[in-house]
Protein backbone atom coordinates (compact mmCIF):
# COMPACT_ATOMS: atom_id res chain seq x y z
CA UNK A 1 0.00 0.00 0.00
CA UNK A 2 3.02 2.47 0.93
CA UNK A 3 4.50 1.87 -2.46
CA UNK A 4 1.60 1.92 -4.54
CA UNK A 5 0.31 4.91 -2.55
CA UNK A 6 -3.63 3.14 -4.21
CA UNK A 7 -5.87 0.73 -3.20
CA UNK A 8 -8.95 -0.88 -4.54
CA UNK A 9 -10.51 -3.15 -2.50
CA UNK A 10 -10.53 -3.90 1.63
CA UNK A 11 -11.46 -7.50 2.40
CA UNK A 12 -12.90 -8.34 5.64
CA UNK A 13 -14.90 -10.82 6.53
CA UNK A 14 -14.60 -15.01 5.46
CA UNK A 15 -11.43 -16.14 4.93
CA UNK A 16 -12.81 -18.21 1.45
CA UNK A 17 -13.27 -15.10 -0.07
CA UNK A 18 -17.10 -15.00 -0.40
CA UNK A 19 -19.44 -11.83 -0.26
CA UNK A 20 -20.57 -13.06 3.74
CA UNK A 21 -20.21 -9.75 6.08
CA UNK A 22 -18.74 -10.52 9.38
CA UNK A 23 -19.01 -8.23 12.50
CA UNK A 24 -16.14 -5.91 13.55
CA UNK A 25 -16.33 -4.02 16.45
CA UNK A 26 -19.58 -1.93 16.28
CA UNK A 27 -19.54 -1.98 12.35
CA UNK A 28 -19.76 -4.68 9.23
CA UNK A 29 -17.93 -4.87 6.64
CA UNK A 30 -18.41 -6.39 3.41
CA UNK A 31 -15.69 -8.79 1.90
CA UNK A 32 -14.83 -8.62 -1.86
CA UNK A 33 -17.05 -5.54 -3.00
CA UNK A 34 -15.86 -2.58 -5.03
CA UNK A 35 -17.48 -0.33 -3.45
CA UNK A 36 -14.88 1.03 -0.84
CA UNK A 37 -15.70 4.45 -1.74
CA UNK A 38 -18.60 4.75 0.50
CA UNK A 39 -16.44 3.02 3.50
CA UNK A 40 -16.58 5.83 6.54
CA UNK A 41 -12.84 6.24 8.07
CA UNK A 42 -14.33 4.18 11.51
CA UNK A 43 -15.11 1.55 9.48
CA UNK A 44 -11.89 0.86 7.78
CA UNK A 45 -10.17 1.70 11.42
CA UNK A 46 -12.17 -1.08 13.12
CA UNK A 47 -11.28 -3.80 10.23
CA UNK A 48 -9.51 -7.26 11.01
CA UNK A 49 -6.98 -6.04 8.67
CA UNK A 50 -6.30 -2.35 10.23
CA UNK A 51 -4.08 -3.40 12.91
CA UNK A 52 -1.39 -2.07 11.30
CA UNK A 53 -2.80 1.28 12.02
CA UNK A 54 -3.32 0.88 15.80
CA UNK A 55 0.07 -0.78 15.88
CA UNK A 56 1.54 2.93 14.46
CA UNK A 57 -0.53 4.86 17.14
CA UNK A 58 0.58 2.68 19.69
CA UNK A 59 3.85 3.42 18.70
CA UNK A 60 3.56 6.94 18.40
CA UNK A 61 1.68 7.51 21.52
CA UNK A 62 3.01 4.83 24.17
CA UNK A 63 0.78 4.53 27.20
CA UNK A 64 -0.10 1.77 29.67
CA UNK A 65 -2.37 4.15 31.52
CA UNK A 66 -6.33 2.80 30.46
CA UNK A 67 -7.06 6.58 31.49
CA UNK A 68 -5.55 7.78 28.03
CA UNK A 69 -6.21 4.92 25.77
CA UNK A 70 -8.52 7.57 24.10
CA UNK A 71 -6.11 9.55 23.10
CA UNK A 72 -4.24 6.46 21.63
CA UNK A 73 -7.36 5.80 19.75
CA UNK A 74 -7.94 9.21 18.17
CA UNK A 75 -4.78 8.91 16.32
CA UNK A 76 -5.79 5.62 15.33
CA UNK A 77 -8.92 7.39 13.75
CA UNK A 78 -6.81 10.24 12.07
CA UNK A 79 -4.26 7.74 10.50
CA UNK A 80 -7.05 5.68 9.33
CA UNK A 81 -8.96 9.30 8.12
CA UNK A 82 -5.92 9.98 7.00
CA UNK A 83 -4.88 7.37 4.32
CA UNK A 84 -9.17 7.42 3.33
CA UNK A 85 -8.66 10.65 2.47
CA UNK A 86 -5.36 10.69 0.58
CA UNK A 87 -5.89 7.14 -1.13
CA UNK A 88 -10.17 6.31 -1.45
CA UNK A 89 -11.35 9.66 -2.00
CA UNK A 90 -9.68 11.33 -4.92
CA UNK A 91 -12.05 14.64 -5.54
CA UNK A 92 -12.18 17.64 -3.74
CA UNK A 93 -15.61 17.60 -3.58
CA UNK A 94 -15.41 13.45 -2.15
CA UNK A 95 -13.58 15.21 0.84
CA UNK A 96 -15.37 17.94 1.43
CA UNK A 97 -18.46 15.66 1.86
CA UNK A 98 -16.64 13.08 3.96
CA UNK A 99 -15.24 16.33 6.50
CA UNK A 100 -19.23 17.37 6.02
CA UNK A 101 -20.37 13.49 7.55
CA UNK A 102 -17.38 13.75 10.00
CA UNK A 103 -18.32 16.62 11.54
CA UNK A 104 -22.77 15.48 11.70
CA UNK A 105 -21.64 12.55 13.62
CA UNK A 106 -19.25 14.03 16.24
CA UNK A 107 -21.38 17.68 16.64
CA UNK A 108 -24.72 17.03 18.94
CA UNK A 109 -26.34 18.83 22.19
CA UNK A 110 -25.52 15.80 24.63
CA UNK A 111 -23.37 16.62 27.39
CA UNK A 112 -20.09 15.62 26.85
CA UNK A 113 -17.33 15.50 29.33
CA UNK A 114 -13.90 17.47 28.06
CA UNK A 115 -11.20 14.79 26.67
CA UNK A 116 -9.35 14.81 29.99
CA UNK A 117 -12.04 14.12 31.85
CA UNK A 118 -12.61 10.62 29.94
CA UNK A 119 -12.20 8.28 32.32
CA UNK A 120 -15.11 9.15 34.46
CA UNK A 121 -17.15 8.60 31.27
CA UNK A 122 -16.15 5.18 29.64
CA UNK A 123 -19.31 5.02 28.10
CA UNK A 124 -18.59 8.20 25.83
CA UNK A 125 -15.38 6.92 24.99
CA UNK A 126 -16.35 6.40 21.12
CA UNK A 127 -17.40 9.75 20.67
CA UNK A 128 -14.67 11.27 22.71
CA UNK A 129 -12.30 9.36 19.88
CA UNK A 130 -14.45 10.67 17.09
CA UNK A 131 -13.79 14.10 18.23
CA UNK A 132 -10.20 13.75 18.66
CA UNK A 133 -10.09 12.43 14.99
CA UNK A 134 -11.28 15.84 13.77
CA UNK A 135 -8.54 17.17 16.34
CA UNK A 136 -5.86 15.91 15.13
CA UNK A 137 -6.82 16.46 11.15
CA UNK A 138 -7.26 20.22 12.57
CA UNK A 139 -3.88 20.16 14.50
CA UNK A 140 -2.39 18.67 11.12
CA UNK A 141 -3.76 21.79 9.72
CA UNK A 142 -2.73 24.26 12.14
CA UNK A 143 0.56 23.09 11.78
CA UNK A 144 1.22 21.85 7.88
CA UNK A 145 1.24 18.01 7.63
CA UNK A 146 5.17 18.17 7.51
CA UNK A 147 5.19 19.60 10.91
CA UNK A 148 2.52 17.61 12.20
CA UNK A 149 4.50 14.07 10.85
CA UNK A 150 7.95 15.80 12.83
CA UNK A 151 5.86 15.73 15.79
CA UNK A 152 4.76 12.03 15.57
CA UNK A 153 8.28 10.82 14.43
CA UNK A 154 9.95 12.42 17.40
CA UNK A 155 6.95 10.90 20.10
CA UNK A 156 8.23 7.97 18.40
CA UNK A 157 11.79 8.01 19.11
CA UNK A 158 11.02 9.59 22.92
CA UNK A 159 8.91 6.21 23.27
CA UNK A 160 10.41 5.20 26.18
CA UNK A 161 8.80 9.03 27.95
CA UNK A 162 5.58 8.41 29.95
CA UNK A 163 3.36 9.91 27.66
CA UNK A 164 0.62 12.14 28.05
CA UNK A 165 -1.27 15.13 26.41
CA UNK A 166 0.53 17.69 28.10
CA UNK A 167 4.09 15.49 26.63
CA UNK A 168 2.42 15.30 23.33
CA UNK A 169 2.24 19.12 22.97
CA UNK A 170 5.44 19.89 24.03
CA UNK A 171 6.82 18.08 21.00
CA UNK A 172 4.35 20.09 18.93
CA UNK A 173 5.25 23.03 19.72
CA UNK A 174 9.09 22.29 19.89
CA UNK A 175 8.15 21.79 15.98
CA UNK A 176 6.16 24.30 15.68
CA UNK A 177 8.25 27.04 17.18
CA UNK A 178 5.62 28.37 19.18
CA UNK A 179 2.72 27.72 21.60
CA UNK A 180 -0.06 25.53 20.84
CA UNK A 181 -0.95 26.05 24.24
CA UNK A 182 -4.25 27.61 22.91
CA UNK A 183 -5.49 24.71 20.50
CA UNK A 184 -4.97 22.02 23.11
CA UNK A 185 -6.76 24.34 25.79
CA UNK A 186 -9.85 24.63 23.30
CA UNK A 187 -9.96 21.33 21.81
CA UNK A 188 -8.80 19.18 24.15
CA UNK A 189 -9.99 20.64 27.75
CA UNK A 190 -13.14 22.17 26.90
CA UNK A 191 -16.32 20.46 25.88
CA UNK A 192 -17.66 23.35 23.26
CA UNK A 193 -17.91 24.00 19.89
CA UNK A 194 -16.74 27.19 17.57
CA UNK A 195 -19.63 28.95 15.47
CA UNK A 196 -18.11 31.52 12.71
CA UNK A 197 -20.40 34.01 10.80
CA UNK A 198 -19.16 35.34 7.98
CA UNK A 199 -20.31 38.90 5.77
CA UNK A 200 -18.53 40.62 3.10
CA UNK A 201 -18.73 43.42 0.94
CA UNK A 202 -16.55 45.88 -1.31
CA UNK A 203 -15.60 48.67 -3.22
CA UNK A 204 -14.00 49.16 -6.22
CA UNK A 205 -11.38 52.68 -6.61
CA UNK A 206 -11.29 55.05 -9.04
CA UNK A 207 -8.32 53.51 -10.63
CA UNK A 208 -9.89 50.07 -10.63
CA UNK A 209 -8.82 48.56 -7.78
CA UNK A 210 -10.67 46.61 -5.38
CA UNK A 211 -11.63 46.26 -1.93
CA UNK A 212 -12.70 43.44 -0.44
CA UNK A 213 -13.90 43.29 3.66
CA UNK A 214 -14.53 40.18 5.37
CA UNK A 215 -16.05 39.98 9.13
CA UNK A 216 -15.62 36.92 11.13
CA UNK A 217 -17.67 36.92 14.50
CA UNK A 218 -18.11 34.45 16.94
CA UNK A 219 -21.54 32.79 18.48
CA UNK A 220 -20.76 30.99 21.91
CA UNK A 221 -17.20 30.59 23.65
CA UNK A 222 -14.73 32.76 21.40
CA UNK A 223 -12.04 29.78 20.04
CA UNK A 224 -8.79 30.76 18.41
CA UNK A 225 -7.99 29.46 14.65
CA UNK A 226 -6.89 30.12 11.67
CA UNK A 227 -9.07 30.00 8.97
CA UNK A 228 -9.09 29.81 4.69
CA UNK A 229 -11.44 32.76 3.14
CA UNK A 230 -12.11 31.50 -0.60
CA UNK A 231 -12.61 34.49 -2.85
CA UNK A 232 -14.48 32.83 -6.28
CA UNK A 233 -13.50 35.50 -9.26
CA UNK A 234 -14.62 34.70 -12.84
CA UNK A 235 -12.24 32.49 -14.13
CA UNK A 236 -10.19 31.63 -10.92
CA UNK A 237 -9.79 31.42 -6.90
CA UNK A 238 -8.08 32.74 -4.04
CA UNK A 239 -7.06 31.47 -0.59
CA UNK A 240 -6.54 33.64 2.04
CA UNK A 241 -6.04 32.50 5.53
CA UNK A 242 -6.37 34.94 8.57
CA UNK A 243 -6.27 34.52 12.89
CA UNK A 244 -9.07 34.21 14.22
CA UNK A 245 -9.45 35.23 17.86
CA UNK A 246 -12.08 37.57 18.90
CA UNK A 247 -15.60 37.69 18.74
CA UNK A 248 -15.29 40.48 15.74
CA UNK A 249 -12.79 40.91 13.58
CA UNK A 250 -12.29 42.84 10.49
CA UNK A 251 -9.79 41.76 7.94
CA UNK A 252 -8.99 43.89 4.08
CA UNK A 253 -7.67 42.13 1.02
CA UNK A 254 -7.03 44.13 -2.49
CA UNK A 255 -7.75 42.49 -5.65
CA UNK A 256 -7.61 43.67 -9.37
CA UNK A 257 -11.05 42.43 -10.11
CA UNK A 258 -14.45 42.16 -8.17
CA UNK A 259 -14.70 38.88 -6.45
CA UNK A 260 -18.21 36.52 -6.92
CA UNK A 261 -18.71 35.42 -3.14
CA UNK A 262 -16.20 34.66 0.12
CA UNK A 263 -16.76 32.04 1.30
CA UNK A 264 -15.05 30.89 5.52
CA UNK A 265 -13.07 27.34 5.59
CA UNK A 266 -14.82 25.86 2.50
CA UNK A 267 -13.12 22.54 3.00
CA UNK A 268 -14.10 22.45 6.72
CA UNK A 269 -11.11 22.79 8.55
CA UNK A 270 -12.07 23.29 11.41
CA UNK A 271 -15.02 21.30 13.66
CA UNK A 272 -17.88 23.82 13.98
CA UNK A 273 -21.56 24.58 13.76
CA UNK A 274 -23.08 25.33 10.63
CA UNK A 275 -26.43 26.14 10.57
CA UNK A 276 -27.94 22.35 8.80
CA UNK A 277 -25.74 20.37 11.36
CA UNK A 278 -28.02 22.43 14.45
CA UNK A 279 -31.05 20.75 13.29
CA UNK A 280 -29.40 17.48 12.90
CA UNK A 281 -27.81 17.44 15.80
CA UNK A 282 -31.45 17.58 17.70
CA UNK A 283 -32.12 14.39 16.22
CA UNK A 284 -29.27 12.96 16.75
CA UNK A 285 -29.16 13.90 20.45
CA UNK A 286 -32.40 12.47 21.03
CA UNK A 287 -31.53 9.07 19.95
CA UNK A 288 -28.22 10.00 22.57
CA UNK A 289 -30.41 10.37 25.46
CA UNK A 290 -32.29 7.27 24.40
CA UNK A 291 -28.85 4.87 24.32
CA UNK A 292 -26.96 6.24 26.85
CA UNK A 293 -29.27 7.92 29.74
CA UNK A 294 -32.52 6.43 28.96
CA UNK A 295 -33.91 9.50 29.14
CA UNK A 296 -37.05 9.74 27.62
CA UNK A 297 -38.41 12.86 28.40
CA UNK A 298 -35.22 14.66 27.50
CA UNK A 299 -35.35 12.65 24.09
CA UNK A 300 -38.89 13.40 23.11
CA UNK A 301 -37.86 17.29 23.64
CA UNK A 302 -34.93 17.17 21.01
CA UNK A 303 -36.80 15.22 18.89
CA UNK A 304 -40.01 17.53 18.54
CA UNK A 305 -37.66 20.70 18.62
CA UNK A 306 -36.45 18.96 15.76
CA UNK A 307 -39.86 18.59 13.74
CA UNK A 308 -40.54 22.08 15.10
CA UNK A 309 -37.44 23.91 13.87
CA UNK A 310 -37.69 21.90 10.59
CA UNK A 311 -40.98 21.10 9.79
CA UNK A 312 -40.40 20.85 5.86
CA UNK A 313 -37.07 18.18 6.57
CA UNK A 314 -35.06 20.51 4.76
CA UNK A 315 -32.40 19.04 6.88
CA UNK A 316 -33.27 15.25 5.89
CA UNK A 317 -33.27 14.62 9.97
CA UNK A 318 -36.94 13.96 10.41
CA UNK A 319 -36.73 10.75 10.34
CA UNK A 320 -34.22 10.78 13.12
CA UNK A 321 -36.75 12.42 15.21
CA UNK A 322 -39.80 10.39 14.40
CA UNK A 323 -37.86 7.09 14.67
CA UNK A 324 -36.91 8.38 18.35
CA UNK A 325 -40.68 9.27 19.00
CA UNK A 326 -41.80 5.82 18.13
CA UNK A 327 -39.74 4.11 20.04
CA UNK A 328 -40.94 6.46 23.02
CA UNK A 329 -44.32 5.41 22.11
CA UNK A 330 -43.46 2.05 22.44
CA UNK A 331 -42.52 2.01 25.34
CA UNK A 332 -44.99 4.06 27.01
CA UNK A 333 -46.73 0.40 25.34
CA UNK A 334 -49.04 2.95 23.11
CA UNK A 335 -48.06 0.55 19.92
CA UNK A 336 -50.77 2.56 18.06
CA UNK A 337 -49.08 5.88 18.24
CA UNK A 338 -45.97 4.38 17.60
CA UNK A 339 -46.79 2.56 14.36
CA UNK A 340 -47.88 5.89 13.12
CA UNK A 341 -43.80 7.13 13.76
CA UNK A 342 -42.38 4.76 12.25
CA UNK A 343 -44.34 4.30 9.29
CA UNK A 344 -43.93 7.61 9.02
CA UNK A 345 -40.21 7.51 9.48
CA UNK A 346 -40.15 4.82 6.83
CA UNK A 347 -41.38 6.97 3.99
CA UNK A 348 -39.65 10.64 4.87
CA UNK A 349 -36.47 12.22 2.94
CA UNK A 350 -33.18 11.09 4.70
CA UNK A 351 -29.90 12.13 4.06
CA UNK A 352 -27.26 9.41 2.68
CA UNK A 353 -26.00 9.35 6.60
CA UNK A 354 -28.85 8.23 7.87
CA UNK A 355 -30.40 6.50 4.90
CA UNK A 356 -30.37 2.99 6.51
CA UNK A 357 -33.01 4.08 9.32
CA UNK A 358 -35.72 4.14 6.82
CA UNK A 359 -35.12 0.36 7.03
CA UNK A 360 -34.93 0.07 10.22
CA UNK A 361 -37.98 2.10 10.88
CA UNK A 362 -39.41 -0.69 8.95
CA UNK A 363 -38.17 -2.88 11.56
CA UNK A 364 -38.93 -1.50 14.51
CA UNK A 365 -42.34 -1.45 12.83
CA UNK A 366 -42.46 -5.22 12.41
CA UNK A 367 -41.69 -5.42 16.48
CA UNK A 368 -44.33 -3.82 17.33
CA UNK A 369 -46.79 -5.70 15.61
CA UNK A 370 -45.42 -8.69 17.24
CA UNK A 371 -46.01 -7.18 20.84
CA UNK A 372 -49.72 -6.74 18.90
CA UNK A 373 -49.51 -10.85 17.88
CA UNK A 374 -49.59 -9.93 15.03
CA UNK A 375 -46.53 -12.02 13.81
CA UNK A 376 -47.60 -12.81 10.18
CA UNK A 377 -47.64 -9.19 9.77
CA UNK A 378 -44.28 -8.69 11.30
CA UNK A 379 -42.61 -11.42 9.17
CA UNK A 380 -43.86 -10.33 5.81
CA UNK A 381 -42.40 -6.88 6.94
CA UNK A 382 -39.07 -8.41 7.93
CA UNK A 383 -39.13 -10.07 4.69
CA UNK A 384 -39.47 -7.13 2.54
CA UNK A 385 -36.60 -5.07 4.60
CA UNK A 386 -34.40 -8.22 3.95
CA UNK A 387 -35.08 -8.21 0.31
CA UNK A 388 -34.31 -4.26 0.26
CA UNK A 389 -31.06 -4.65 2.50
CA UNK A 390 -29.69 -7.06 0.21
CA UNK A 391 -30.26 -4.70 -3.12
CA UNK A 392 -27.11 -2.42 -1.16
CA UNK A 393 -25.74 -4.73 1.44
CA UNK A 394 -22.71 -2.25 1.71
CA UNK A 395 -25.16 0.26 2.78
CA UNK A 396 -27.69 -1.88 5.08
CA UNK A 397 -25.59 -4.59 5.98
CA UNK A 398 -26.59 -3.38 9.91
CA UNK A 399 -30.02 -3.50 8.87
CA UNK A 400 -29.69 -7.06 7.55
CA UNK A 401 -27.87 -8.62 10.47
CA UNK A 402 -31.04 -6.67 12.81
CA UNK A 403 -33.84 -8.18 10.60
CA UNK A 404 -32.74 -11.72 10.41
CA UNK A 405 -32.65 -12.50 14.33
CA UNK A 406 -36.27 -11.07 14.41
CA UNK A 407 -37.24 -13.79 11.15
CA UNK A 408 -35.38 -16.45 12.82
CA UNK A 409 -36.77 -15.96 16.80
CA UNK A 410 -40.60 -15.61 17.81
CA UNK A 411 -40.83 -13.39 20.78
CA UNK A 412 -37.35 -11.98 20.47
CA UNK A 413 -38.52 -8.02 21.27
CA UNK A 414 -38.17 -7.05 24.27
CA UNK A 415 -37.48 -3.20 26.15
CA UNK A 416 -33.93 -3.13 24.95
CA UNK A 417 -34.69 -2.73 21.55
CA UNK A 418 -36.63 0.81 21.71
CA UNK A 419 -33.33 1.69 24.39
CA UNK A 420 -30.66 0.83 22.31
CA UNK A 421 -28.59 2.73 19.87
Amino acid sequence: LQKNKTIQFIFAGSDDGSHHHKRCAANIIVRSTPQFAYFDSTVFRSSLLASWVQDVASGVLPSDNDSLAWFRKGLTEYLAARFYFDSVLTTHEQQQQERSMMMAKTLDFYSLPSSLELYAARTLEDRITQKLRYVFLMLEYVMSRDMFDSALRNCIKRANVPFSPYTFQQECEQVYGSSLGWFFQEWIAQTSFPEFLCTWQSSTSKRGETSVSVSVSQRGNIFTMPLDILFTFENKTIVKRVFVENQNQNFLFSFSTKPINAHLDPNYAALRWIPELRIRAHARTALLFLSINRDSSAAAQEALLTLQLDPDNVSGSNGLALYALGKISALKKDYAQAEEYFRTAANVLYIKEFSALALFSKVRLGNVLELEDKRSEALALYNEVLHEAHQNILDYADVEFDVQKYIRNKNEVNDSVWWEK
